[in-house]
């Protein structure tokens, strides 16, 4: 237990110095990427509340969870209260929901300016997911962790591969 605790902390501190080759070397020796630390949250949810894009990218890629963060807060909220554009597209294309409520009762398009930009993409994106983004994310879903590796390994044609891996 000891030694896990070790690689959890060690993957959230290289989330917080952005560093996505280290991400993949410890996911591919099987590090749980959705393990809550009480104080800190998920991976994700460290990346997301850092800005580290291209770290949270990585992660949802190989299997976290969009909706799971610190106790209540999602990674979207804490995208939104950042005001982190590029995060909330990457959140919402990777299924996380923009009606789940923090410990306040808020949910993510509650805790920014109507008048922003991020109010005009949760307006845009809070309906229900189009059929291409329901199957893309149920057979994410279905594939588990590394998913990229998985997909690529299917006898799919090139563009429904690209497809399934936002290519």
């Amino acid at each position: 237990i000891i030694q896990h605790i070790k690689i959890v902390f060690l993957i959230s501190g290289i989330i917080l110095t952005g560093h996505t080759k280290c991400v993949e070397s410890l996911v591919s020796h099987g590090v749980d990427i959705d393990h809550n630390i009480k104080h800190l949250g998920t991976p994700l949810y460290v990346a997301c509340e850092n800005q580290q894009v291209d770290c949270a990218k990585k992660l949802l890629e190989s299997g976290a969870s969009a909706n799971t963060g610190k106790g209540l807060e999602s990674p979207l909220h804490v995208a939104a209260q950042t005001s982190n554009t590029d995060m909330v597209h990457l959140l919402l294309d990777f299924g996380a929901n923009t009606r789940a409520r923090n410990a306040e009762g808020k949910r993510p398009t509650e805790l920014v300016s109507p008048s922003s930009p991020l109010a005009q993409i949760f307006l845009q994106r809070e309906g229900p997911f189009s059929l291409m983004q329901l199957c893309r994310l149920c057979i994410w879903r279905y594939l588990g962790s590394k998913q990229q590796q998985r997909i690529n390994e299917l006898l799919l044609p090139d563009e429904l591969k690209r497809f399934l891996l936002y290519i």
